[in-house]
């Protein structure tokens, strides 16, 4: 045999070996043999015993470019000045802007953050690295 067709062969080879070696250490994965929060075995259960409604659950909302009149009824529907959108432990529900310059309104900008958004830096310019 040639050398490319036995370092063909042996790569094949390797590859199903360390397949292989995934699929039973996802046999020997059990709950008597890993336990939260070292271990967590794939499944659909939820863990740590909690009922389904009970997990916590984080969302995050970003958004990115100018913020302006294109977009600025949606900022103030989604995140209304009386800050009345409230996550389901009282806090206000927020998100992060990554604002660039090109096209954006500042004085929008200070009102969001006012709200309680947090605003970073997407760009000033979007353009790549020479």
């Amino acid at each position: 045999m040639g050398f490319r067709v036995m370092f063909c062969v042996f790569g094949l080879l390797l590859l199903v070996t360390l397949l292989d070696a995934n699929s039973a250490a996802e046999d020997r994965c059990t709950s008597y043999n890993c336990k939260l929060p070292d271990c967590r075995c794939p499944g659909l259960n939820v863990p740590g015993d909690f009922k389904q409604d009970e997990v916590p659950q984080m969302v995050l909302i970003t958004f990115d470019d100018a913020v302006n009149w294109e977009n600025w009824d949606f900022y103030r529907e989604l995140f209304p000045p009386d800050l009345s959108r409230l996550n389901p432990n009282g806090c206000p529900v927020s998100t992060t802007l990554f604002v660039s310059n090109k096209y954006t309104d500042y004085c929008m900008v200070r009102k969001l953050h006012a709200r309680g958004i947090e605003i970073a830096d997407h760009s000033v310019t979007h353009r790549l690295p020479n």
